[in-house]
């Protein structure tokens, strides 16, 4: 393959995003480092001087087309230049940072594997980016910390390009005039995919003082060697770490001790057994009969179950939560004869079971009867809200007569007939607010915990909450900005401990307890 020619390093940092966009490297501009180390965003505490992506939607307005960079470097002509690695461009680049031990990173691995022969840069903090093909059916995300100073540039990041400035003043620049393409070597692949090396190796860490300093040096060692560091590389990171992060330092005696000690240890390996194939088990899970049935339900249970052609649990499950919900807190036990320990009856209930089981169906007939009992709650708050709605009607014009009459009195310095009106009056006003009615709720089905908070407030006997599907609930508990869902139903699941809620627009503190009644259903998968 024909070798690229770089254009002059003189040439203008547009003629270089043109130039990079020719080759289909999707091009990005950058903020510029100033002439006095400061970043061009003007932020005071900017932590990515002459590195951060210039365009509202950062990497996904990513482009080669030239005519819209050069738009870009017309309107920022001093703007640096970024290039999308990974998939995009088909390229990875191996980030070198020596402020953490990158050199000495890229020295262990050439002895083992001889020279990085990738396109090579030499960035404006003195570092290397060696950029590699990537083989079409490879993805590589970004790494940081792969080796101590050592960072992978792959899908989902961008490298800063020659001939781009850098905070300390100089230029990043290619260390040739001409490229040849260079495919990512399988030994390479093979570091990338290793796992991460452990951040503490960083050297942006706290100073380690008198005391820990051996123990600190002697962690780091331990972890290069389980990542196959001789004698000689743990050594020299040792001597990195031990005057960056230890004070004061210790000496070059003690550093090669530390060194030597973790190198020659070896962990003693207990012998494998001879390995043999796992037996596979079956289980089989007993059925209910109808000695688990109470007397009082099991003509209906049986009836129904039978009729449905399903197990009696897909029944009784149901009811048996159900009921418990209806019941709600008007039961206590005490399990202590002698003692004031309070137990609630609450009850939670789920079925797990084959797709196509008639799971829907067996809990629809088993709830049956509470759904007749939510029709009665609503048609007797059907006729309340009309009932209301008529006296509100009365009130609302007897407060009008009210204040008609207290505005004469007043004007006739009437106060005693004024005083009496304003009893009155505020009376009325009470009735208006007080005699509100509410819906008595037995259950609901998908409500938010905040929705379910402002239901117990109005129904603090309790509710039953069904949900269709267990997996689906379980989820929900760790969904960001839902953290607390799951300290409420844990609460809410003795039936007797208090809540308080506080609500500045509400006018609070609430308090009240907390009593639901859950059923799950679950679909088992398994084949």
């Amino acid at each position: 393959m024909q070798s690229i020619i770089l254009p002059e390093k003189t040439a203008p940092l547009a003629q270089w995003a043109a130039f990079y966009a020719s080759l289909n490297f999707p091009i990005i501009p950058l903020y510029e480092a100033t002439t006095k180390g400061q970043c061009s965003c003007l932020k005071k505490d900017c932590s990515s001087v002459g590195k951060h992506p210039r365009l509202k939607n950062g990497l996904k307005d990513a482009s080669t087309n030239i005519e819209t960079i050069q738009l870009w470097w017309k309107k920022w002509p001093k703007a640096n230049i970024g290039i999308i690695t990974g998939k995009a461009s088909r390229k990875i680049v191996i980030d070198i940072d020596p402020k953490n031990g990158g050199l000495i990173s890229l020295e262990h691995w050439q002895s083992q594997y001889g020279n990085l022969l990738g396109w090579k840069v030499r960035s404006g903090g003195n570092g290397l980016h060696f950029y590699f093909n990537i083989p079409a059916n490879l993805s590589l995300k970004n790494k940081v910390n792969l080796l101590p100073g050592i960072d992978v540039r792959g899908d989902g990041g961008y490298i800063v390009a020659p001939p781009s400035s850098h905070q300390s003043g100089n230029l990043y620049q290619w260390e040739s005039a001409t490229l040849d393409h260079q495919e990512l070597p399988n030994w390479l692949i093979e570091e990338i995919e290793k796992k991460p090396i452990t951040q503490k190796l960083n050297s942006n860490i706290t100073v380690i003082g008198e005391g820990n300093r051996n123990n600190f040096l002697a962690s780091i060692a331990g972890t290069l060697k389980k990542h196959q560091f001789d004698l000689n590389s743990i050594g020299k990171f040792l001597c990195y770490f031990n005057q960056e992060a230890c004070d004061p330092s210790l000496t070059a005696e003690e550093v090669l001790s530390v060194a030597k000690s973790i190198s020659q240890y070896h962990a003693e390996e207990e012998p494998w057994d001879e390995m043999i194939e796992l037996p596979v088990t079956s289980y089989e899970i007993p059925l209910m009969d109808d000695s688990f049935i109470p007397i009082s339900l099991q003509d209906w249970i049986i009836d129904v179950s039978q009729r449905m052609q399903v197990p009696f649990e897909f029944i009784l499950v149901p009811a048996i939560v159900g009921i418990s919900a209806i019941i709600g807190r008007k039961i206590r036990i005490y399990p202590k004869k002698n003692d004031d320990w309070m137990v609630v009856p609450n009850l939670w209930g789920a079925i797990v079971a084959r797709p196509g089981s008639f799971k829907s169906p067996a809990i629809a007939a088993a709830l049956r009867p509470i759904e007749s009992l939510v029709e009665l709650e609503n048609q007797c708050f059907s006729k309340k809200i009309k009932n209301w709605e008529i006296d509100k009607t009365i009130n609302e014009a007897t407060l009008d007569a009210i204040k008609d009459q207290l505005i004469k009195s007043i004007k006739k310095n009437n106060l005693e007939e004024s005083e009496v009106l304003k009893e009155r009056l505020q009376n009325i006003r009470g009735q208006l607010d007080s005699n509100i009615p509410i819906c008595k709720r037995l259950k609901t089905n998908d409500a938010t915990v905040e929705k379910l908070i402002q239901l117990l407030l109005e129904n603090p006997n309790g509710l039953l909450v069904i949900r269709d599907e267990l997996a689906g609930w379980l989820i929900s508990l760790n969904k960001y900005g839902r953290e607390g869902d799951r300290e409420f139903y844990l609460e809410a699941w003795n039936g007797y401990g208090s809540y308080t809620l506080d609500r500045i627009e509400e006018g609070g503190p609430f308090m009240f307890h907390l009593c639901a009644y859950l059923f799950l259903v679950a679909s088992n998968q398994i084949s």
